[in-house]
Order: C-alpha cells, then structure tokens, then sequence
C-alpha cells in the first residue's frame, strides 16, 4: 500500500465525505457512512500528493507532478477544484506561459487557504523552501508574491486572522513569521530557531534556546479569548506553545519520539485536546487548557499500536471531524476514523 500523505474533511449537505492524498499520485473522495469506506471518485495527478484543503466549497490539492515546458521534471503544483461543478479545475502556475506554468520548482508540500469574503487566498509552500502567495480573480489565481528563507521543506502554514501575518515551518529547524501587508523584500520579521535565546525559563525552551532542536513537522493555531496562539511539533519529540503577537513562547511539553502530525479535536462532551501522530505510529491525545483535575497539555491517552489495531508506523496525517472523530492516514498505506469518546476526564 502507497503512504498517506494528506486527509480533508467534506461536511456535504449533512454526510461527511473524506479526501485522501497518497505517495502514488491519485487524491481519492471516499463516502464514510456505515462504518465503511466507499470510494465515489478520484484523480489521479501524476506524482505524490502532499496536501490536501477543503474549503468554502473548494478542493485544494498541492503536489508534484508533470507540467507543460519541464519535459523531465516534477515540479510543484497547486490544482483546485469547485466540488459544486467537479469539471471546473484552476491550476496555478507562475506564468500563463511555459515555462513557468507550475507553482513551485519543487513539491508543495503545505497550504494554507484564507476565505477572504468568497475570495479564497492560498499560500503554497514547498520543498524548495518558498512560500507564494496566490490571489483569485475571474476564477483564476495569479501569483502575488513569493517569500524565500527557509532552508528546508516547509511543512506548516497558519495566517493569523485578520491577514496580515503568516507564520510558516520548515525542516530547517526554525519558525519564522510574516508580514503579508508588506512587498517581498521586507515581508519577513523574525525566526525562532535552536539559538534563538530564550529567558531562564525550563518552559520557554531552557538553555538549548527558544526553538526547537530538529525538524519542525507540524504547525496549526488555537484560538482562545485571548488572542491566537500557535502550536509547533517536532522530530525533536516536543511541542511547543506560541503567543502568535509577541512569538513568546508559552509553553513545552516533550513525547520522547518525533512529532510528525496534529489536530485539535474535540471530546464528545465538547473539551478540545490536541491529537499529535508520531514516528512510531502512536497517537497522543492531550488536553490543551487547564482543567481541575490536569495542568495544561496533560497526556490523557496513548493510542498504541500494541494495545488497538493503530497505524504501524508514523501518522503521516490527522484531522479532526465532526461528533469527537478523527481522521489518521500513516505511512502504512491505511486510513483510519476514531472517536473519543466519554469526557476523558476533562469535566
């Protein structure tokens, strides 16, 4: 079986339909009703799909695959597709023209779409290390800005709400942060790597400094009453809190193996935890605010391959669904729903 690289939810009209993204090239749509997977369509785009986004009614696949004017290569793309008319497909490319009718010179390997008042904004990253910025007009995208700095894949994308900042993650090691309102040249305003000094704080990083110590694999935000938070994960085995204003870091919480995927879920009686995928294919459920009974980012469950029939290496993906579900596709090859059920001792 082919690696699962990238799982989205549809909520279509009362059902809930899932997308999946694999290492052979095919995004496949999947009916989830009866306890069962039921395939009802899928594409096949020619090379490894890395990401998959649905939203305001879109499907947003990013990839690497052939492209007119690059006869021997696979360079990254972005396709999207209206799934009220499946027929319509947008491509994004650089140019109209060849050469340059791709996304990026290599896979993209994140996405993040912004649903700015029925016109979407996507952001593509890719294993270059770039990050572009894709504006729709007349049903077509057109390419606003590109953001070079990472020296690695970059594997996470969160705007902030409002649009203006961007932070991104890479397997460089480091975190940076984005101002979307300014050109190119001055867009980037700061990156949180290993050196980056940290207080005489155990929670905000020790004396290894503010970042993380490996790869970054995983970046989404958290919204409180507060203000928007982002949360990191690491093949460094931790996770880390971010104050999205300041780039303070709140706090960190170590697994002692890879953090390689997270989600934010929720319990069937309405807590919210973070649902980590790591290297070995377990998965980790913690609870992400403090409760009367667990401090903050307490480990509440240990999904186990040795103890339930779970993914027998990493979890490449995981997305939360509706009614305490979530949605895991590994390295395997397998896609899996679970369900947390019960409060796991939130209330």
């Amino acid at each position: 079986m082919h690696p699962i690289k990238a799982v989205a939810i549809w909520e279509n009209q009362g059902t809930i339909q899932i997308f999946t993204g694999a290492e052979d090239g095919i995004w496949r749509l999947w009916n989830t009703a009866n306890m069962s997977f039921n395939q009802v369509a899928d594409k096949n785009m020619n090379g490894s799909v890395e990401c998959l986004k649905v939203v305001a009614n879109y499907l947003f696949c990013g990839f690497s695959g052939p492209a007119p004017g690059v006869p021997d290569g696979q360079p990254g793309q972005v396709h999207a597709w209206n799934l009220a008319n499946p027929n319509e497909e947008m491509k994004l490319h650089m140019s109209p023209q060849p050469p340059f009718q791709y996304a990026h010179n290599l896979t993209v390997t994140a996405l993040e779409v912004m649903d700015n008042q029925g016109s979407p904004r996507i952001i593509s990253g890719s294993e270059d290390g770039t990050i572009r910025i894709w504006t729709s007009a007349n049903n077509t995208f057109a390419l606003e800005k590109t953001l070079p700095g990472h020296a690695g894949k970059v594997t996470g994308l969160c705007a902030i709400p409002g649009g203006k900042h961007l932070w991104s993650s890479s397997t460089d090691g480091t975190l940076r942060i984005w101002d979307l309102s300014q050109p190119e040249a001055t867009a980037f305003q700061h990156c949180i790597s290993r050196e980056t000094p940290a207080p005489n704080n155990p929670q905000q990083g020790g004396a290894g400094g503010l970042g993380h110590s490996d790869e970054v694999t995983a970046l989404l935000p958290f919204a409180m009453n507060a203000g928007t938070f982002l949360i990191s994960g690491s093949m460094d085995g931790s996770i880390k809190v971010w104050d999205s204003a300041t780039g303070n870091c709140m706090a960190s919480e170590s697994h002692g193996e890879g953090v390689v995927s997270m989600s934010v879920g929720t319990t069937q009686a309405g807590g919210q935890v973070l649902l980590i995928g790591l290297a070995s294919g377990n998965i980790a459920v913690r609870n992400i605010l403090q409760t009367a009974k667990y401090p903050a980012f307490n480990l509440l469950v240990n999904l186990s391959q040795k103890y339930t029939a779970g993914h027998t290496g990493p979890v490449n993906t995981i997305t939360a669904g509706p009614a305490a579900t979530f949605y895991t596709g590994g390295k395997d090859g397998n896609v899996m729903v679970w369900q947390l059920c019960g409060d796991l001792g939130l209330q």
